[in-house]
């Protein structure tokens, strides 16, 4: 099964909210028209809605979070290869510089 991205996570929540605050719109525009009922249910719907939205941003930064793990390891790795090729740099400059005196 595919696993969702942040980005994708985030969008999805950009939907919900949309289409919550579309909901909220239809109930608030008409309130006088609707039964006690029929208002409570989509109140309540609303809410769910409004919720899943949340979730999902909640999600999105989670998902943030893990790529920036993974990001903050690999740089990691890298700079310890950086480490590693500059100690070899010195000793070439150490190299170019006695053949320089050399010379």
């Amino acid at each position: 099964m595919a696993n969702l991205t942040s980005q994708q996570a985030n969008e999805l929540a950009n939907n919900f909210l949309a289409l919550a605050q579309a909901i909220g719109d239809y109930r608030y525009q008409n309130f006088d028209t609707l039964s006690k009922p029929q208002n409570q249910k989509i109140s309540d719907l609303h809410l769910s809605i409004l919720n899943y939205a949340d979730d999902l941003y909640t999600l999105s930064a989670t998902l943030v979070m893990d790529d920036v793990q993974t990001s903050l390891t690999s740089i990691g790795a890298v700079t310890t290869q950086i480490k590693a090729t500059y100690k070899t740099l010195q000793n070439v400059q150490k190299a170019i510089n006695v053949a320089e005196s050399v010379v």
